[in-house]
């Protein structure tokens, strides 16, 4: 499995619980040539430290204001259970401007790198009668929270303050 196998795996290497490793013979060489041992799944071992990555964060998104969507991607595997769509808003510069925080926007995403709101209509008529936010890409921004989504470890996003807004 390499990292990204294991971050999408739902509650696999999420903490010292949950941390194992088996592998088979020859998995891993020495600087001499010899060859690790097979550890077989039944007697896997148990990490004897854990250490959380970094914080996830917004990398991108995109907004279709005719679709009423936002797909946003982020750094680490997002848990859609922990999303609390009130806690993100989008305005019309990246210092503030005109702002617009969601309401009853939902996602039917599964835990991932990405996801996807679907804008409710009360949410997307709400944007649309702000004359000029998020009209085109220099009129749209988004600022979150903390408590917007967690990780699948638990960790909060990094919040994107209002003054500051991507």
């Amino acid at each position: 499995m390499d990292l990204q196998s294991i971050k999408l795996s739902n509650g696999l290497a999420t903490g010292l619980a949950t941390s194992w490793i088996s592998m088979k013979a020859g998995a891993i060489y020495d600087m001499v040539g010899n060859g690790v041992a097979e550890t077989a799944n039944t007697s896997a071992l148990k990490a004897q430290s854990y250490t959380q990555s970094a914080l996830p964060q917004l990398n991108t998104f995109a907004f279709d204001r005719n679709g009423g969507l936002v797909t946003m991607n982020f750094s680490g595997v997002v848990n859609v259970a922990s999303l609390a769509v009130a806690q993100l808003s989008l305005q019309s510069t990246s210092s503030g401007g005109l702002k617009y925080t969601l309401q009853s926007s939902t996602s039917s995403s599964s835990n991932g790198f990405s996801i996807s709101l679907r804008l409710s209509s009360q949410d997307l008529n709400a944007i649309k009668k702000i004359r000029g936010l998020a009209t085109s890409i220099n009129t749209t921004f988004i600022s979150l929270t903390a408590q917007f989504i967690a990780d699948v470890s638990g960790s909060a996003v990094l919040a994107i303050v209002p003054t500051v807004a991507q």
